[in-house]
């Protein structure tokens, strides 16, 4: 008779429910925290290597920790403008998005009227709050994606069963290189931007158009969205590579695991799209 004891660790727990504890699939181990880290930061980096030990080596932390730094960088890379930031309203109605630039300052106004002007100040804690969440739900929405899409570019592949939400996490590990990369430029570009001016339509403060305004505000910075873009190709490029690593795990003919990488990448870029649409517009 089969012994149904129950597993002794969270690790073990997650692995007995996904059905992994079965002779001959999958021998679960316990692995340090040291070498949980060390697969954290290098999943992003060196994926082939990485994420083969992670298949002949399984730990349950190391996805969720990745998930966390992911929605820390992706706050930290919201924020860095934020501050700057000082809102305005008026009751004219809204006649399109105007970018003008003057003496390190910014100004995004949606209403063409040059007084009459409500000063609102700088965004409030709520707004913060609000953007902390979306940070919260891109996070998770970045390893629902992922999850969907190692699963479907794992079945052009064969070989020992992985859980596909333990893999698509630790491939969130290089968007936290993409957004720590973003902050950083953000950082160098606004050194002489001392004012970011929004002007709303009255009662249109939402932190969607809010941030929409500030990325507006943003594209008129000479080499800022040259740099964004190149980023954003390079890690779109990098993203597939580490999504190959993944649907590899050390076994499979790079052929296929190209093939499912880029299926996997497709997937999660669709999925992603829907998702942080639907968070902004809850925003």
């Amino acid at each position: 008779m089969r012994n149904l004891s129950m597993p002794d660790s969270p690790t073990q727990t997650l692995y007995f429910c996904c059905g992994t504890r079965e002779p001959g699939v999958m021998s679960v181990q316990e692995v340090s925290i040291g070498e949980t880290l060390k697969r954290v930061f290098l999943a992003g980096v060196d994926p082939f290597t990485v994420f083969a030990r992670i298949s002949s080596r399984p730990d349950g932390y190391g996805p969720l920790i990745c998930m966390f730094m992911l929605v820390f960088a992706y706050a930290v890379s919201s924020m860095v403008p934020l501050p700057r930031v000082f809102v305005y309203s008026s009751r004219a109605n809204s006649s399109g998005i105007r970018v003008s630039v003057s003496d390190g300052t910014i100004r995004v106004a949606e209403v063409n009227a040059t007084s009459g002007f409500r000063r609102v100040g700088p965004l409030s804690e709520e707004h913060y709050a609000a953007i902390y969440m979306l940070a919260l739900g891109f996070g998770v929405g970045a390893w629902l994606s992922w999850t969907l899409g190692v699963w479907i570019g794992s079945k052009i592949v064969e070989g020992p069963p992985v859980p596909s939400s333990l893999l698509s996490g630790y491939i969130l590990s290089y968007k936290f290189y993409e957004y720590v990369a973003r902050s950083v430029a953000l950082t160098w570009y606004l050194r002489g931007v001392s004012l970011i001016e929004i002007v709303v339509v009255q009662d249109t403060l939402r932190v969607s158009k809010i941030l929409a305004f500030v990325s507006a505000a943003l594209s008129s910075i000479g080499g800022l969205q040259m740099t964004l873009n190149a980023l954003m190709v390079f890690f779109t490029i990098w993203g597939i590579v580490v999504a190959t690593g993944a649907i590899s795990r050390g076994y499979a003919p790079l052929r296929k695991a190209i093939a499912g990488g880029v299926v996997a990448f497709l997937i999660h870029s669709l999925a992603q799209s829907l998702i942080q649409y639907l968070l902004l517009i809850s925003f």
